[in-house]
């Protein structure tokens, strides 16, 4: 019996280190578990695991490896919150909400400015980070990282291209003569949610592959931990913010349901992120201090 699909992304899912020394096993292992579903989420399982508490190599190795894990998850936080954040600001800032007014606009507008700043301090540094990995691997063609590493320039493209239709549809059913039924509507923004987290989880995915497999040392990996730190304290600034206009909206009133529905979603988006964030902070702090063999 020969493993799935499924199974296979699974397996390709562990460490790089991981594959090299157990790959063999764990397809085999695979195929005489059988293609059920408790056989994937073992596998997803294990994956979980390795990444959050290698095993395999020396010490420095290791350390590595837990410096990419918490790069990993800043990154799928700081992804999920740029598109909580755009949403939440369409559902009560694109049509002005009655209640985002005084204290609510002001919590708001503060957590919004400490975020976009951050956003480009993340982007910039980022952006040195992704040169650090792609030059070298250009020069010894290795697709290993290349491919991986410029991955998530298309995933950015296509979702941002469907937001500008949803968007568009958005406009003209609130303005347009002819209004579709509420299930159209729903199944629409679900579709759109649905390839958000798509585009989310596949933009860290690649990130993580090609950070797993480029040659970056700890050394190296070390000085952006500050930036993992700096990405958690503007998610949490813009929770709390976008918390504060969210409970001066549903005090005042006048959004509505599905107002009200369309700008809470983003905040436990925004609260799942910030935990993440969180998460990575605290796994990066203790990777901070420098090892004898740095």
């Amino acid at each position: 019996m020969s493993a799935t699909r499924l199974q296979r992304a699974l397996l390709a899912a562990y460490p790089a280190r991981f594959r090299e020394r157990y790959g063999p096993e764990l397809l085999h292992a695979a195929e005489e578990r059988g293609h059920g579903g408790r056989a994937a989420l073992d596998l997803a399982r294990g994956a979980l695991s390795a990444w959050l508490r290698p095993s395999v190599g020396t010490a420095e190795e290791r350390r590595r490896d837990l410096l990419v894990t918490s790069f990993a998850i800043a990154f799928l936080s700081w992804c999920a919150s740029v598109a909580a954040a755009a949403a939440f600001s369409k559902a009560v800032d694109d049509e002005r909400a009655p209640g985002l007014a005084s204290w609510g606009w002001g919590g708001y507008s503060f957590a919004r400015s400490v975020f976009e700043v951050s956003a480009g301090v993340v982007l910039l540094v980022g952006f040195g980070y992704w040169l650090a990995v792609v030059l070298p691997a250009l020069r010894s063609r290795d697709r290993r990282v290349l491919v991986p590493a410029c991955f998530p320039a298309p995933i950015v493209g296509c979702w941002l291209g469907l937001t500008g239709l949803v968007a568009w549809y958005a406009r003209a059913e609130l303005r347009g003569p002819v209004h579709h039924p509420g299930a159209v509507a729903l199944a629409v923004l679900c579709a759109y949610a649905l390839a958000t987290v798509l585009a989310v989880g596949g933009c860290g995915a690649s990130v993580v592959r090609a950070l797993d497999a480029a040659s970056l040392t700890t050394r190296q990996l070390r000085p952006a931990l500050a930036l993992v730190v700096l990405g958690a304290g503007a998610l949490l600034a813009e929770t709390v913010g976008s918390a504060i206009a969210l409970s001066r909206v549903l005090a005042v009133g006048g959004i509505g349901l599905r107002g009200a529905v369309l700008a809470l979603s983003p905040i436990l988006v925004l609260l799942g992120a910030a935990g993440m964030a969180v998460v990575s902070s605290t796994m990066g702090a203790r990777l901070w201090r420098p090892t004898a063999g740095d």
